[in-house]
């Protein structure tokens, strides 16, 4: 985000960084812990696998 911006767009960069961050931590803990309430640990593992191998491709090819 920082090579994306200019130095004077530094600042909503970082807040927007740990917006995102802070909110992805939250809702990713709260919906993992629904999950395995409801499936048990060994299939929101999975899931949790897969939804990390999803976001590998946009990531990889955002690295280009």
């Amino acid at each position: 985000m920082f090579h994306r911006s200019t130095s004077a767009g530094y600042g909503t960069a970082s807040a927007l960084w740990n917006l995102a961050y802070d909110s992805g931590f939250g809702v990713g803990a709260a919906g993992f812990g629904m999950l395995a309430a409801h499936s048990g640990y060994p299939l929101a593992f999975a899931v949790t696998a897969g939804l990390v191998l999803a976001a590998l491709a946009p990531a990889r090819r955002d690295a280009r």
